[in-house]
């Protein structure tokens, strides 16, 4: 219950619409978007809770995605160099 009110608190209802998930291994950050949206702030607030109640079991993807949630353009695929 306490994670489902600090998630609902932040406008987070349904995790599986309100979050889309992804891998932060190719990350392009428009830092003035970052700073107007507080992002930095926001991320210290979700690893604070985790330390609080258990949200998240992973450390350094999930605050960022609690934070970015679906506002992100995803890269093409020919940005993995791994295919």
């Amino acid at each position: 219950p306490e994670v489902r009110a600090v998630l609902n608190q932040k406008g987070i209802y349904n995790v599986d619409t309100d979050l889309d998930p992804f891998n932060a291994g190719v990350l392009i950050i428009d830092l003035q978007r970052w700073h107007s949206l507080n992002y930095t702030q926001e991320i210290e607030f979700w690893i604070l809770q985790n330390s609080k109640i258990p949200i998240y079991d992973l450390f350094t993807n999930p605050p960022l995605m609690l934070t970015i949630r679906t506002h992100f353009e995803k890269l093409d695929p020919l940005w993995n160099c791994h295919q």
